[in-house]
């Protein structure tokens, strides 16, 4: 069984690792399957090295994010990836030096929130889509209010997977709608 799966179940039904490991073996005892559950110590090594990410190849239109966000490492990001930052400046925002794409970008940002208005670049940017991430946020905490780990790492993938299970379920959730006339 693939370690995204082992902590999806985890994520999931909220279990403990020794638990969670339980649980595979009973399932695939069930399923007829003859495959080897690993043992708790080896879970929490592999746990530790998961990598679940976006993959590098998948395009990213545009991220939003608040104000906090406005740094030159974020914006860096951002563009680096090909996608466009959509993050308001902060009230007391200077231009920065344009050395880099990351500050062209953010300097046309502080150009239009200076002429135009910040309720305007709100609305003609999309940032009020912001509210409706805020509000999957609580999708995510219905995973568990705490992280079960204690390692950065391990909680960076725990979190990671949280994601993943939301995306998977989206995608579940997603109607298609055809167009019948």
């Amino acid at each position: 069984m693939r370690s995204n799966a082992r902590e999806g179940i985890k994520v999931l039904f909220k279990l403990p690792l020794r638990q969670t490991t339980g649980m595979i073996a009973v399932l695939l005892k069930i399923a007829n399957l003859d495959w080897a559950v690993p043992d708790y110590t080896s879970l929490c090594r592999r746990q530790k090295t998961l990598a679940v990410q976006i993959p590098v190849d998948e395009m990213i239109d545009t991220v939003t994010a608040d104000g906090t966000y406005d740094t030159r490492r974020c914006h860096t990001a951002i563009i680096d990836r090909q996608a466009t930052p959509i993050i308001p400046i902060r009230k007391n925002g200077r231009p920065w030096q344009e050395d880099c794409p990351a500050a062209i970008a953010r300097s046309d940002t502080l150009r239009a929130t200076r002429h135009y208005g910040r309720a305007f670049w709100k609305h003609w940017t999309g940032y009020h889509a912001r509210s409706r991430i805020e509000a999957k946020m609580r999708c995510l905490k219905a995973f568990g209010e705490c992280i079960a780990t204690r390692d950065p790492d391990r909680q960076t993938a725990e979190i990671q997977i949280r994601i993943s299970l939301i995306n998977r379920f989206n995608a579940l959730g997603t109607a298609e709608i055809v167009r019948v006339a």
